[in-house]
């Protein structure tokens, strides 16, 4: 699973991180985009969250990465979640720094 979004900068990447992106732009090398690649780009653009779901070796993973790669070459922060939890932390980050922020700029 990758989120994506403009939170954390590239700068607070861990090591671990950096290489998987080092071994995606590698396989990213040897991808061909098909037409379930480009369905996938387009729905991303226009959904908050997008199941990509197929057989196993279907190339559900390479197109997650190729499209988790052209948002990161565009600056926008990409992170590996390894679990669901992670990806519910981050969203009540999210939402407790907008709060903030919202707070902040109210009367």
């Amino acid at each position: 699973m990758v989120e994506i979004g403009r939170i954390d900068s590239e700068k607070s990447q861990s090591i671990v991180d950096r290489t998987i992106f080092e071994q995606w732009q590698q396989d990213n090398n040897l991808f061909i985009s098909t037409r379930a690649c480009k369905k996938v780009e387009q729905l991303i653009k226009n959904q908050n969250l997008v199941i990509v779901a197929g057989h196993s070796g279907s190339g559900k993973s390479a197109i997650i990465q190729h499209i988790a790669l052209k948002y990161r070459s565009q600056g926008w922060t990409v992170k590996p979640i390894y679990e669901v939890r992670e990806l519910i932390n981050d969203c009540l980050l999210i939402q407790i720094i907008c709060n903030r922020v919202y707070e902040c700029l109210s009367p």
